[in-house]
């Protein structure tokens, strides 16, 4: 959609707002407060029901206007009261009272009825004009603060409160005036708003251009009403429309990235106590006594000290505040205690980990690097585990030349917590960096020169495999099938295979064999398939051991496919014992024309291979039909020699 925009572009606006001056006016709607506890239009109208039955009963539509218009505007008031009194402020909130201490957000409109913006700001020490927009027809644009929050519809406490059709339209001609002012050289953001049936909503989409754009946030993946594409939304307009968040986490993010969260209530909590108290004017009592070189005592004095001597030793404790900042999701704060060369590991795990959380490329490398470090020095169970969970993040980023030294580092030291103390876990995590090793060798081997080390970290994995498969016995079911798919990892051993590896490949291969009874059930044919294609391609063989255990090990792999067990668990398997015949009939045609059997059943099995047409996702078929041109011209040269 060319009007789909994102956060980042709402930050990159408000900032340069900020710095033009440019006033940046927030529409909330009821969105913004469903996690303080107060309920939307449905959950409004579905109290209506269960207080109100026999009204709810009468409205037709049983729309949310139409529902309480049955209802006298005492038992509005009464029942709007109620839900919000029982409310809490919400980080939604919170993070919009940042915003506006901040200078990134001016004029707060809002169509709800709860105090929550105002409770919210309160709470940062932020206190911006509140004007309800229902109580003056003689509302002064001109005299109006730029922070401000505007209830346009009536606020909970106040005398009117506008709930039906006819109260809202009504309420439009307040509202125009106002709007008109607000919009001039202003940026619009729009969160927890529906549009439906409110004039602020006609106004907007009246308008021609938002010379400094429009943001219509929706509600996490929901795509824009029909209403709402075909009214507002648009690129020639400049209304763009954001998703991905519900209220809490789009203010929160937002703030974040503008660098106005958290608020000091929870990044400094005693200092900001400290701050509350030195609001307070002094009252001299001499009740308290008379301190030395002080004068009379106040009432805030005592509060003071214990304040002060928390702020001296809890807000100082690097390891406590990073334990607090992680548990509230503040990963930057976390990252800011970071010591960098200072050994403090207790700390440093709460660091790697809130790197981890934040999840950049950069963030996530140096949560490896940290961790590494710390499992070296210290080889504690918990270290270890860290530096495993860290370890799977590898496989998320682009795999790089870079990694592959640091890996083999990581599975050395796997290799050797396996051997002091083994467990399911850790082979777990050793497998990933197998399998990321494996996977960065494919994509780079003409660059790394050392294949005897490589070989050397594939065959310790896999032999130290081997020897803790006697221990699975005493495995739970669950801990049973984690074993399994610790085991069986194939797709880097065809891949050694092509590339002419056949010892360390073999070795490996021989290991599965011996544990298939191990191996999950999907894995078993592979094996098979892959020893089949070791002795159809390995030069070095005996001509008929390799003919004879090609075609055999290709055969075992096919009976495996057609198994009930092996169907029961493979999905659309329809075509799973045709690839594998296709697969064999390939490969043996190939044998027969590298080893010069029979040049007569190279063609026949060639034709097979094609016979059983194009099978999605392999390319199977394409070589075939590429062999078969080949053989036709009698250039044999052209088929790919065995690999030496």
């Amino acid at each position: 959609m060319s009007y789909e925009r994102y956060l980042e572009d709402i930050v990159d606006t408000l900032e340069k707002a900020k710095s033009s001056n440019i006033k940046v006016n927030l529409l909330i709607g009821a969105g913004c407060s469903v996690t303080a506890g107060i309920p939307t239009a449905e959950g409004i109208i579905k109290k209506i029901s269960n207080d109100y039955p026999r009204e709810y009963d009468r409205a037709d539509p049983k729309n949310y206007p139409n529902t309480m218009s049955k209802l006298t505007p005492h038992e509005r008031r009464n029942l709007i009261l109620e839900v919000v009194e029982n409310s809490k402020v919400n980080w939604a909130h919170v993070a919009i009272a940042q915003l506006l201490k901040s200078d990134y957000v001016h004029r707060i409109l809002t169509t709800n009825f709860d105090n929550l913006m105002q409770r919210a700001c309160s709470l940062v020490g932020e206190y911006p004009a509140i004007y309800d927009l229902t109580t003056s027809n003689n509302f002064r644009t001109d005299m109006m603060f730029d922070k401000s929050v505007l209830h346009l519809h009536g606020q909970h406490t106040g005398f009117i409160l506008c709930n039906t059709d006819k109260e809202v339209s009504e309420q439009a001609k307040i509202i125009k005036p106002v709007f008109d002012e607000l919009n001039q050289n202003s940026i619009w953001i729009i969160v927890g708003y529906s549009g439906e049936n409110d004039p602020i909503f006609q106004l907007l989409s009246e308008k021609k251009i938002f010379e400094y754009r429009l943001f219509w946030v929706g509600y996490k993946q929901e795509e824009p009403s029909e209403k709402l594409q075909n009214q507002l939304l648009s690129e020639e307009k400049y209304a763009f429309y954001v998703k991905d968040y519900d209220a809490d986490s789009f203010f929160v993010t937002l703030a974040q990235k503008l660098k106005c969260f958290p608020p000091s209530f929870i990044s400094k909590p005693f200092s900001y106590l400290s701050n509350n108290l030195d609001l307070l004017s002094e009252y001299p009592s001499s009740k308290y006594g008379k301190l030395e070189g002080e004068g009379f005592a106040n009432i805030q004095l005592s509060a003071k000290r214990v304040i002060n001597k928390a702020i001296n030793t809890i807000e100082s404790d690097s390891l406590l505040m990073a334990e607090h900042y992680l548990l509230a999701g503040l990963t930057d704060e976390v990252n800011k205690l970071d010591k960098g060369d200072e050994n403090d590991a207790e700390l440093d795990k709460l660091i790697i980990t809130s790197l981890l959380q934040e999840g950049s490329h950069d963030n996530v490398d140096k949560a490896l690097q940290k961790a590494y470090k710390l499992a070296e020095n210290s080889m504690e169970l918990e270290s270890i585990r860290l530096l495993g969970i860290a370890s799977l993040h590898i496989q998320t980023t682009s795999y790089s030349i870079q990694y592959y030294d640091f890996i083999i580092k990581i599975c050395n030291l796997f290799s050797l917590v396996m051997k002091q103390t083994p467990s399911l876990e850790i082979m777990l995590f050793w497998k990933a960096n197998i399998h990321s090793l494996m996977i960065t060798y494919e994509k780079f081997s003409k660059e790394i020169n050392n294949i005897e080390e490589y070989e050397k970290i594939i065959m310790n994995y896999f032999n130290q495999v081997e020897e803790f498969y006697p221990k699975h016995n005493g495995f739970k079911s669950s801990e049973t099938l984690k074993l399994k798919d610790a085991i069986t990892y194939i797709s880097g051993i065809y891949k050694m295979l092509e590339n002419g590896n056949f010892y360390i490949s073999k070795k490996i291969l021989d290991i599965y064999e011996r544990q298939l009874q191990f191996v999950d059930i999907k894995g078993k044919p592979y094996i098979k398939a892959n020893l089949g294609y070791w002795y159809f391609n390995n030069p070095e063989l005996d001509l008929l051991e390799a003919e004879e255990n090609g075609k055999r090990y290709y055969k075992e792999a096919i009976r495996l496919t057609k198994e009930k067990e092996y169907t029961d668990v493979v999905v659309n398997n329809s075509n799973s014992d045709k690839a594998f015949i296709q697969k064999y009939n390939l490969e043996y045609g190939k044998f027969c024309i590298n080893r010069k059997v029979d040049l007569d059943d190279a063609n026949r099995y060639i034709e097979e291979a094609i016979s059983i047409g194009e099978i999605k996702g392999l390319s199977i078929y394409n070589e075939a039909v590429k062999l078969k041109e080949v053989i036709k011209s009698s250039n044999y040269s052209d088929v790919i020699p065995l690999a030496t």
